[in-house]
């Protein structure tokens, strides 16, 4: 049996599901206890760590939680009914599970400065979350990791390329008289004839994969729309980030490569307003620049002109002063080839040492 994750309960054609809760009361007197028999396999299905459910559980009974993740037992002490903690588990998400704004059960948790964000991968939204429970500093001490929530999207992704190449297969027939005669024809011409048609079919489901992404048209059909101001550009190009479940950092990535990937240095002074509309956020203004060194490393030739592209950068305010120089300083290399990154440095170094003069300038004065 399953249960709506949030969203109506009767609502048998919801798609997001997850398994309803399983309890077990067990000994008795001061030693009685009551074990989440499976809620690892809850919090899979929601994308939240099954300790953050136990703690949430605990802090609301007033109880004390037991967790021993390696082997999956949850407790949670006292006798309590299974109806009671699925009263708590709707609360808990609907506080930590669902996104504040569309209500979908798409949202990422993060921890940053000591405080707990919610980023949806449906609308885009990204919220500060109201930490005001007493299992906020459980989870702020225990974040979630990084690499879980990488699992979590590649595994939908794979799984979601998987069936649409399913339901392509599942569309090619095979037309016409011929077919009948295959069942019993086994000649030489007739096997040729089988496999070049079969060959055609995988060819057109390549070829079909490999056609330019329709989003990718639509985004720039709506953001060169001329007759579009920037804020109506904003709410169509939101609009079909909720339908596409387009994250921000994807939609950053799009807009640069919509707007600058032909002449960047020409692009920057027209298009500064929908840039700063659009990428308000370190978040968005870390992609940025991650965009900007795989634009460098896909035309080296540009290189020379980095002092350029990042004084533009700077001028019309696409990044911050703290986060060029972060960047700058950094010896990570998480989108670009390290070696690739020490060139990019070393040709925007002039740039740099004028904004750190500049800096001591104004600190000066």
């Amino acid at each position: 049996m399953s249960r709506n994750i949030g969203g109506d309960n009767q609502d048998l054609s919801y798609r997001y599901k997850m398994p309803r809760l399983v309890t077990k009361v067990e000994g008795r007197g001061n030693g009685i206890k009551t074990r989440l028999v499976n809620v690892a396999d809850v919090g899979k299905a929601v994308h939240r760590d099954p300790a953050y459910i136990t703690k949430y559980f605990g802090c609301e009974l007033g109880a004390q939680a037991k967790i021993n993740a390696k082997i999956l037992e949850y407790i949670v002490n006292g006798a309590h009914d299974t109806s009671t903690f699925d009263t708590l588990l709707d609360a808990f998400i609907e506080k930590y599970v669902l996104c504040p704004k569309c209500k979908l059960p798409e949202t990422d948790l993060s921890v940053k400065r000591g405080s707990i964000f919610a980023t949806c991968n449906a609308c885009g939204d990204s919220s500060q979350l109201d930490a005001k429970h007493r299992v906020d500093t459980y989870i702020i001490k225990n974040p979630p990791k990084e690499k879980d929530r990488v699992k979590v999207k590649a595994k939908k992704n794979v799984q979601k390329r998987e069936d649409e190449l399913a339901k392509k297969a599942a569309t090619l027939s095979i037309k016409g008289t011929e077919n009948e005669e295959w069942a019993t024809d086994v000649s030489d011409a007739a096997v040729e004839a089988r496999k070049s048609e079969v060959d055609d079919a995988v060819a057109s489901l390549i070829q079909d994969e490999e056609e330019p992404d329709a989003v990718e048209g639509k985004f720039s059909k709506i953001i060169h729309d001329p007759v579009l101001d920037v804020p109506q550009k904003y709410k169509q190009i939101r609009s079909l980030q909720k339908a596409e479940k387009m994250g921000n950092i994807q939609r950053t990535s799009m807009l640069f490569d919509t707007l600058f990937s032909e002449n960047i240095l020409t692009s920057m002074a027209p298009n500064a307003e929908i840039v700063k509309t659009f990428c308000s956020d370190p978040r968005t203004h870390k992609t940025l620049l991650a965009s900007l060194e795989a634009l460098l490393e896909e035309k080296p030739k540009l290189l020379p002109c980095i002092c350029d592209i990042l004084q533009g950068f700077y001028e019309f305010e696409f990044v911050s002063e703290e986060l060029l120089l972060s960047w700058f300083e950094s010896n990570k290399h998480k989108y670009s080839d390290p070696k690739f990154h020490e060139r990019v440095k070393k040709a925007a170094q002039p740039f740099f040492d004028w904004l750190q003069d500049d800096e001591e300038d104004d600190e000066e004065e």
